[in-house]
């Protein structure tokens, strides 16, 4: 597969870009901690769950949940959109077979600097990480849960 590149003037711009794409990701990031704090949200689904164990490198952004022996990982992914920083999360299963590793996309979802994402329910409402994390998460790893028994 070769992947092109639009023709691009190379100018002053093109830096510019880069520290806007590297600002808001780690705007991002900084957003996603909400996740790793998820058991201590007092309403949360994983409040004090000692079945849920959180590993995270934040500088390479991401984040790895093991539940019931599946493990799900959140990476922070940035780049430019029509010339405007953007970023994304890209939501993967990750397990073992025969002792080989696999990872196997469970979906998407974006974030904003303020920490913002494009959750939405039919009611309007929209989700935010600071207080939408584990609900964000209880998604993802029931999606893994289901793809345990088609993935093995």
């Amino acid at each position: 597969m070769t992947v092109q590149i639009a023709p691009v003037v190379l100018d002053g711009s093109c830096d510019f870009l880069i520290k806007g794409v590297s600002r808001l990701r780690a705007a991002v990031i900084d957003k996603m901690r909400p996740f790793v704090e998820c058991k201590d949200i007092p309403s949360s689904t994983f409040k004090d769950d000692e079945g849920l164990l959180i590993d995270s490198d934040v500088a390479r952004g991401y984040f790895d949940f093991t539940y019931a022996g599946t493990r799900v990982r959140l990476t922070v992914v940035a780049g430019l959109v029509s010339n405007e920083p953007s970023a994304k999360v890209i939501c993967t299963h990750e397990y073992k077979v025969s002792g080989n590793e696999f990872s196997d996309f469970l979906g998407e979802f974006k974030v904003d600097s303020s920490g913002r994402t494009n959750f939405h329910e039919p009611s309007g409402q929209i989700h935010f990480t600071h207080n939408s994390a584990d609900l964000i998460l209880a998604l993802y790893i029931a999606k893994a849960l289901e793809n345990n028994l088609r993935s093995n």
